[in-house]
């Protein structure tokens, strides 16, 4: 049977050609008032990343499973959301690799009503912006798929505490009035 590799999560940080905060899926500049009356905020999205550092003893693939983002109290903040566009890594046997893992953090309406309204979005715009510490805390759960063969596998998973710095939202916060 396989072992379980060892894993080190590096400090969350803001990748060198990422957008910025995306509303609507576009830059956060490119939006203007004019557009929010015709076109609602229905997404807000970011991007960050970690770098993870796998001792691997056996082949392993990995794949991403969840982030939870949470307020400087420890809620979770709801229908905010992080994922990851990696999955099926390869890591060679008694090796050390270091892998950047690309993280983005998503808020979704779940109405018709611009997110401008959702009690969710307040508790983010606080967080990061108005009265808050511009941090958001964040668990982070990584899944290792670890088998010999296809029928005989085990899913050891890894969870750690990070802390994610926001975005600049002050384009967000002016929308607010």
């Amino acid at each position: 049977m396989p072992s379980a590799p060892s894993v080190t999560v590096g400090n969350v940080y803001t990748p060198q050609n990422a957008q910025g905060l995306l509303i609507n899926g576009n830059p956060a500049a490119d939006y203007s008032t004019t557009m929010l009356l015709t076109n609602p905020i229905k997404q807000v999205s970011y991007e960050f990343a970690i770098n993870i550092t796998i001792y691997s003893p056996s082949y392993i693939d990995i794949g991403f499973r969840k982030t939870i983002l949470k307020d400087s109290n420890g809620n979770v903040i709801q229908n905010l959301w992080a994922n990851s566009t990696l999955t099926h890594l390869d890591f060679p046997p008694r090796t050390s690799t270091v892998i950047p893992v690309p993280l983005y953090m998503t808020m979704i309406s779940n109405s018709q009503d611009s997110l401008l309204t959702s009690a969710s979005f307040a508790t983010f715009i606080n967080q990061c912006g108005l009265s808050g510490s511009k941090k958001l805390n964040a668990t982070i759960t990584l899944l290792f798929d670890i088998g010999a063969f296809a029928w005989i596998k085990y899913y050891p998973t890894f969870s750690f505490d990070k802390v994610v710095d926001c975005p600049e939202i002050s384009q967000l916060v002016s929308y607010l009035g």
